[in-house]
């Protein structure tokens, strides 16, 4: 993580911002920076491309995404397929009732 954090210290936007005496960029919003600049620079090159159909190739782009990138995980916090137990009353509540 450390060594992530220091390598974005060499990403040009942040090297101008110390360059320049101004607060660097968190590394969260860097991150994402660089997250969209390879989306777009994917999606330029598949408008770009030569191939007749470019149209195809960003199906098979969107496939492979869909296929091998995301990943969407069951959440734990959710009681979905969880035993839940007895559900009975305990004896503090049974009490409670009483009164």
């Amino acid at each position: 993580s450390l060594m992530v954090d220091h390598s974005l210290l060499f990403h040009p936007a942040q090297l101008a911002r110390i360059e320049n005496k101004l607060p660097a960029f968190t590394v969260g919003s860097l991150a994402e920076k660089i997250k969209v600049e390879g989306l777009l620079s994917t999606f330029k090159n598949i408008i770009m491309s030569d191939t007749p159909t470019p149209i195809e190739r960003f199906k098979e782009f969107a496939k492979a995404l869909e296929k091998d990138v995301i990943h969407l995980y069951p959440s734990k916090k959710h009681m979905v397929n969880r035993d839940l137990g007895k559900l009975e009353a305990t004896p503090a509540l049974k009490h409670r009732r009483a009164a």
